[in-house]
């Protein structure tokens, strides 16, 4: 128990006074002098058998009983705090001690503003708090996700000054508002506590490290890191796991390296998570074979890799498609007595799909659902999609429909695959129903529609929908203007589509092998070879190479048809 007798504003001396106004009036009468005021029977009972649970130090009763009492309680605490500090005073127990409890299991039952009265009444009182309950208290509080109590109980023991405060209090309340992206709220609140002179621990750097390397601020990050060394903070694994995973994100896998090999200089022993993320960062590079050699490194240890690292690196093998060193790592799992999460199980389906191995999928499909292993949204979409790359649109649909009927809500893949499907099948009426029914379509999902309506030569709904999605603020992008062009281009709209071209080029979207091929196609047909080979000409410039269909084209508008200028 921590206790520091002073005095607080007068402002705060309020509450104490409105705790005992009630026993103060129900004890005077006709200027005779002030007796103890008595609880009603039902209290009184309670709170005589909670003081002998206390006294005979059986805590643990003692605070079941509590519980019962306040959750079945009615009256605010100001009410029934006389009536327990006058027990408190009869059994000769030390009040800050059931106070205390009293505000434990306020804080327990959720019951914050109440938890928040007890401790106002112990600072004004008895100038004293154990430094243990602030955890409790703020744990309760994350429980119910009060986080702006937490932050306000903070802020009343600072001002209160009667005790300590940890940075594990500190902590609780720097990840619960990183948790929800209030790291601004977050940093003030570590520079107020530094500036107090509370030290803060590494786990309170980390804590906003992570939180800015989430944002990939790398000043932030870096400016951090620079207060940490002048504080003489050294760094934890944890911090060399945090900005390994950071610069992995930003694509820098020099830097992650460059942690990783000071870590191992300054002879600190990593955990599995270090490892995991070290191996994770290699492989989102393609680089397998450092991520195989880090693997074996961290089993020579004597680190045992958990479902993680494993599914690091399998994700490291499928993305190069050697898919049997994805199976073969699954099966080191079992032998070692781990099973593959679901996360594993939909790489190794994204693994076969791409390979065009449907048979393979399917059957892992089988074996997943057979032992018990729910799929998810990703699971279904994966398999659909492989399904629809081989046109077998019906079993892709079924499939969906299926999932869907399971209760598994589709996702905007799910209708951006039956979008796409029903376009194939000319079906726009149904696409545009499922689009429709989507909250907030995205680009892709506008693109297959557009590119379905170009299909059908609808080429007016099409611009509409370019249209529409401006106005939501989602900006076209090269497949957009590819679909635009082909459509113009097939409807013998070259000047149009030029236009559009140009519109392109001048967003800085970059056109590919598709839209330079439209033009060109449309163009020669019309006979403007003229313009046709400018076109072709500065697609070469860019570095594409045309399929023979371009230049049988090119040739045949030199011997026949329209010319813009004169033939060559």
């Amino acid at each position: 128990m921590l206790c520091k007798h002073h005095h607080l504003p007068k402002a705060r001396k309020k509450l104490f006074l409105s705790l005992t106004t009630s026993a103060a009036a129900a004890s005077s009468s006709g200027g005779q002098p002030e007796t103890s005021p008595l609880p009603p029977p039902p209290l009184q009972s309670q709170l005589a058998t909670f003081s002998s649970l206390i006294k005979n130090r059986q805590y643990a009763s003692a605070k079941s009983l509590l519980e019962s009492f306040l959750s079945s309680q009615t009256d605010p605490f100001p009410s029934i705090a006389p009536f327990i500090e006058n027990s408190c005073e009869i059994t000769k127990i030390p009040p800050p001690l059931v106070f205390d409890m009293v505000f434990r299991v306020y804080s327990d039952l959720g019951l914050t503003q109440n938890a928040l009265q007890v401790f106002d009444l112990m600072i004004e009182k008895f100038g004293c708090f154990e430094g243990k309950s602030c955890h409790v208290f703020l744990l309760a509080v994350r429980k119910s996700g009060q986080i702006g109590s937490a932050v306000n109980f903070i802020r009343r023991i600072i001002r209160s000054e009667c005790l300590d405060l940890t940075p594990c209090c500190v902590l609780i309340v720097l990840q619960d508002l990183c948790k929800i992206r209030r790291v601004k709220i977050a940093r003030k609140m570590f520079d107020e506590m530094s500036q107090r002179g509370i030290e803060m621990n590494v786990l309170c750097y980390n804590c906003l490290i992570e939180a800015y390397a989430k944002n990939r601020d790398l000043d932030k990050v870096m400016e951090m890191l620079g207060i940490m060394k002048n504080e003489g903070i050294e760094f934890s694994v944890s911090t060399y796991t945090i900005l390994i995973d950071f610069y992995s994100n930003l694509g820098e896998i020099e830097k992650a390296e460059e942690q990783f090999e000071e870590l191992i200089e300054l002879g600190l022993n990593g955990d599995v998570k270090l490892y995991s993320a070290i191996i994770n960062a290699n492989c989102k590079v393609g680089n397998v074979r450092r991520a195989s050699e880090l693997f074996d490194l961290c089993v020579e240890k004597g680190i045992e890799p958990n479902d993680f690292t494993y599914g690091a690196l399998i994700n490291g093998f499928v993305k190069l498609g050697q898919i049997d060193g994805a199976e073969m790592l699954i099966s080191d799992m079992k032998q070692k007595g781990l099973n593959a999460n679901l996360i594993i199980f939909n790489t190794m389906l994204n693994g076969y799909c791409r390979l065009g191995n449907i048979g393979k999928a399917l059957e892992l499909k089988n074996n997943m659902e057979n032992n018990g292993i729910e799929l998810d949204v990703y699971s279904y979409n994966i398999i659909a999609c492989g399904l629809y790359k081989i046109n077998k649109f019906d079993e892709a649909k079924k499939l969906l429909y299926i999932m869907i009927e399971r209760g598994i809500k589709p996702n905007y893949v799910t209708n951006t695959t039956l979008i796409n499907i029903h376009c194939k099948e000319g079906d726009l009426v149904e696409a545009r129903r499922i689009f429709n029914k989507m909250r907030n379509p995205n680009l892709i999902t506008y693109n297959s529609l557009i590119n379905g309506y170009i299909k059908k030569q609808n080429i007016k709904e099409a611009e509409r929908l370019k249209n529409e999605m401006e106005k939501k603020g989602i900006k076209p992008d090269v497949y957009t203007y590819a679909s635009l062009i082909h459509g113009f281009c097939i409807n013998k709209k070259t000047i149009i589509a030029r236009k559009v071209f140009d519109e392109m080029i001048l967003r800085g979207i970059k056109g590919n092998l598709v839209v330079y091929t439209s033009l060109i196609n449309g163009l020669a047909k019309e006979g403007k070879s003229e313009e046709a080979f400018r076109v072709y000409d500065e697609m070469i410039g860019l570095g594409f190479k045309p399929d023979e269909s371009v230049f049988t084209i090119l040739v045949g508008s030199l011997h026949g048809g329209k010319t813009d200028t004169c033939q060559s």
